[in-house]
């Protein structure tokens, strides 16, 4: 993949996590939301996977989630449960290559559409 699918990519999920959360699920804010990853980008088997996101607003996610780890992962083990963290822990360490560019953009696209109208 070139660096500018690379980036359409990392803004369509950005945009689906906000899109499908619609406010920080730290605080409420519904302004300023970022599209935050749990496990690393720098994981191709994670990196536009969904639920590697949360949206968080820009304090939540910059001045708490990448400043405390230990507390954001105990929050998402509140929110979400121990059991699909593990899952999504287990995914983040798959090795995958050959992503198709085309899949995951489609996959996204249809993801906000869907979002955007409730489903």
């Amino acid at each position: 993949m070139t660096r500018g699918q690379i980036k359409t990519l990392d803004k369509l999920w950005s945009e689906a996590v906000r899109t499908r959360d619609a406010k920080c699920l730290r605080c409420g804010k519904v302004s300023g939301l970022q599209g935050a990853h749990i496990f690393s980008r720098t994981s191709r088997a994670t990196r536009w996977d969904l639920e590697n996101g949360v949206s968080l607003d820009y304090a939540c996610h910059l001045h708490w989630a990448h400043k405390n780890p230990v507390l954001f992962t105990r929050w998402l083990e509140n929110l979400m449960g121990k059991a699909w963290l593990n899952k999504l822990q287990s995914k983040n360490n798959q090795v995958v290559k050959n992503q198709n560019y085309e899949t995951i953009k489609k996959g996204l696209e249809e993801a906000i559409r869907g979002f955007e109208k409730g489903v």
